[in-house]
């Protein structure tokens, strides 16, 4: 804004970025401070775009690259799916595909999660019909919980600083 009663109207985008696929609203997120983006592509044309996650301050123009070095192996590579800014942290929820489970990634370190929050068993009957996999989340106002909500409809609650599951 130029002043309070008056917006600023742009002409032309501060920045742009390319990435490899479609990008849909919750492959993306903002830090809680407004200076961070998150972001990574859906498993399309390049499957392994949606294997790294890029992660962009006001600082930078060119986006950081996260992935998981741990994971060598094209197979164990996880595909991401939903991601989600801690309210009060720099930390970063991410769910993958086929994985109960959500890393928790912090910023500034892009070799891979901080720790993963297990997820709850899969009942059997929900197993024979393929993978689950959480498919949004929603931190606490405190950023003490996490919830993410399951493609079998159910929903998992989980105590951050401790990675228990509390409902």
């Amino acid at each position: 804004q130029k002043n309070p009663k008056t917006m600023q109207q742009m002409k032309q985008p501060l920045q742009k970025w390319k990435f490899a696929d479609r990008v849909h609203d919750d492959m993306l997120s903002w830090s809680a401070d407004g200076r961070t983006l998150a972001v990574f592509s859906e498993p399309g044309v390049s499957l392994n775009a949606s294997s790294f996650i890029n992660v962009i301050t006001d600082r930078q123009k060119t986006p950081t690259t996260y992935s998981d070095k741990s994971k060598a192996a094209v197979i164990d590579v996880p595909l991401y799916n939903h991601l989600a800014w801690s309210p009060v942290d720099n930390l970063l929820a991410v769910s993958s595909y086929s994985s109960t489970g959500v890393e928790l990634w912090r910023q500034g370190n892009p070799d891979g999660p901080l720790r993963t929050l297990k997820g709850t068993p899969v009942p059997p009957a929900m197993s024979a019909k393929g993978t689950v996999s959480v498919e949004n989340m929603e931190w606490s106002y405190d950023g003490a919980l996490l919830a993410g909500i399951r493609d079998d409809f159910t929903i998992t609650v989980w105590a951050v600083k401790t990675g228990k599951v509390l409902q």
